[in-house]
């Protein structure tokens, strides 16, 4: 912002000065993701309950998570399934 500051005389000077807002609050969720056990029916069968089973968590935690600062929250999620246990 420019402030500038005349005299009668037409004389002036101009000043400065920044607003910065810093957002330093995390956001708020109010929900958990779900745990799920499923019986072993086959990698294909597994992999498709267990993408659901990711995919509903990312939706449930977006229904649940907002941020005072910020109209929009991302939700991500390091899902692999060749990464999950027996």
């Amino acid at each position: 912002m420019t402030y500038t500051i005349a005299d009668d005389c037409e004389n002036t000077v101009t000043k400065t000065a920044t607003y910065t807002i810093v957002d330093t609050t995390d956001p708020v969720v109010t929900c958990t993701p779900d745990d799920a056990t499923f019986e072993c029916v086959g990698t294909a069968g597994n992999e498709a309950a267990a993408d659901q089973w990711n995919a509903d968590n990312l939706t449930k935690l977006d229904l649940c998570a907002s941020d005072i600062c910020s109209d929009d929250v991302t939700i991500t999620s390091d899902y692999d399934f060749a990464n999950l246990s027996d």
